[in-house]
């Protein structure tokens, strides 16, 4: 990682730091939602590793910054420079500053768990051997995620407003990762038919791995690592054909 893109991660980090207020309100959004699925799960008798499966997956959703949008208004406002001069350096900034921002809302989140957990349901967490690995999986959901919205992001010069687009790929996420259960708890076909998407490798991975231990390793780490470069070539194809596009019409 060269000096550029650690300098960018940096700036990001602390711009995201800076946001009191957003971060404030996002982290009583995650209390609550934590709030409200304790009194959910206890009525049902849910064991607790659930509510902790639960608390990461929507720690990972929360805390991942959006990039589709910023992205949608530099085409809509025609920013062909920004796009045309370097492509592969508006890649990695896009990347890296919702890398950046990421990573501290995430850590926000985990904090803020840590410390209100005990209110909102969480009595105990799981040992901290897993942590590391669930530490390796979430930063590999987090950019998948953000490989996504890069992608998302650049259709809009073909489809204009890809806010359908985006809500249908966030509602697929909460129904193949596995927001709520486990994928293991599916049916058996579709959770073959979930395992053919990145989805998992977003929401069940990391929260698997601090629920259940470090089993499935291969599965995890070289699944999503396999789904980063595919989302690497997909959005490099697009912004290609996206040049090409914006060179053809002047």
């Amino acid at each position: 990682m060269g000096w550029s893109t650690r300098h960018m991660l940096f700036l990001a980090f602390n711009w995201e730091r800076r946001r009191h207020v957003q971060w404030i309100l996002r982290s009583l959004v995650y209390l609550l939602i934590l709030l409200l699925f304790s009194q959910i799960f206890s009525s049902v008798h849910a064991s607790e590793d659930r509510f902790v499966y639960l608390a990461v997956t929507q720690l990972v959703i929360l805390g991942c910054r959006k990039i589709t949008f910023s992205i949608e208004q530099d085409i809509q406002c025609r920013n062909w420079p920004t796009l045309m001069l370097l492509p592969s350096s508006y890649f990695l900034r896009k990347v890296e500053e919702g890398l950046g921002a990421s990573l501290w809302s995430c850590a926000v989140l985990a904090v803020a768990a840590c410390i209100f957990g005990p209110f909102c349901g969480i009595i105990s967490w799981p040992p901290a051997g897993r942590i590391p690995l669930a530490l390796l999986c979430g930063l590999l959901s987090l950019i998948i995620q953000l490989l996504m919205g890069f992608w998302i992001g650049l259709l809009t010069f073909w489809l204009r407003d890809v806010r359908n687009l985006y809500f249908l790929n966030l509602s697929a996420t909460f129904l193949f990762g596995g927001l709520i259960l486990p994928i293991d708890l599916y049916p058996a076909a579709f959770r073959h038919c979930c395992f053919l998407t990145p989805y998992p490798w977003i929401l069940w991975a990391p929260a698997s791995t601090i629920v259940n231990g470090t089993g499935q390793l291969l599965l995890k780490v070289g699944g999503a690592l396999a789904w980063i470069g595919i989302f690497c070539w997909i959005a490099h194809r697009t912004m290609a054909r996206l040049l090409q596009a914006i060179q053809l019409r002047g």
